[in-house]
């Protein structure tokens, strides 16, 4: 009789583990498409200088969380019915600034041309 209720008990674990949700608590896409990243020079004592870009885990954390929302998607499907092609994801670039959003830059390329496509992450 142990061994018989141990093997159900088992068996009930194994099956929620397969069976139960993967993840209960789904965030907020909380994503905006900026749209296209205007050319411009920058202004002197601007604070670009100061940005870096993300590389690492935690760049590849950011883009591959955007690539899976439906901002991301919709803008792309729109992008690419003007005839503009994305060149991929390890072409993306992350930069993070203290108390501003995460900014992404995804380049896509019409006629030879590359032209950035600004994304930004509002919190987590």
């Amino acid at each position: 009789m142990k061994k018989i209720l141990t093997l159900l008990c088992t068996s009930l674990i194994v099956l929620l583990m397969l069976v139960g949700p993967g993840n209960p608590v789904q965030a907020a896409q909380n994503v905006v498409f900026l749209g296209p990243v205007p050319d411009f020079e920058h202004p002197p004592g601007c604070g670009c200088e100061d940005l870096k870009p993300l590389t690492g885990s935690e760049r590849n954390k950011i883009v591959s969380d955007l690539l899976k929302t439906d901002v991301f998607k919709g803008a792309r499907k729109d992008l690419m019915s003007q005839g503009i092609k994305w060149n991929g994801a390890n072409t993306v670039e992350v930069i993070k600034v203290d108390g501003a959003p995460v900014l992404v830059g995804i380049p896509f390329t019409k006629d030879g041309n590359i032209k950035f496509y600004a994304f930004a992450f509002l919190g987590n």
